[in-house]
């Protein structure tokens, strides 16, 4: 492995063992948007076009725990579920924090209590 992202690792799992962040508290986003349409075969979901456009945030701790995801749109559906209306479809500090606030606390936040 190369050196910067063996410091790096090394920095996280100090930082880890430093503070006590016990593995139901670590946590892993991946963002993926995708957009929507439909085609004369049907329906096409697929990367980057001007048609309507969806973004899902997929959440896992260390521990294993999946959250459900979250999503935000350009318009928003008639499903239940986290949603949120962005113009465009990246993250940015605001919705950030209605992710951090209304989603991933409401999933963990009986786990984080019975963690520490």
């Amino acid at each position: 492995m190369p050196e910067v992202p063996k410091r790096f690792y090394a920095l996280i799992a100090h930082q880890i063992h430093l503070y006590g962040i016990p593995p139901p508290q670590l946590f892993n986003c991946d963002e993926k948007g995708i957009t929507m349409g439909r085609t004369a075969r049907g329906h096409n979901v697929r990367g980057n076009s001007n048609r309507e456009s969806a973004t899902a945030l997929e959440t896992t701790s260390a521990a294993g725990n999946v959250l459900p995801p979250f999503w935000w749109y350009t318009d928003l559906p008639e499903e239940e579920a986290s949603f949120a209306v962005q113009a465009n479809a990246t993250m940015d500090v605001e919705l950030g924090i209605a992710y951090m606030a209304d989603h991933l606390d409401k999933h963990t936040a009986a786990a984080a209590a019975t963690a520490c």
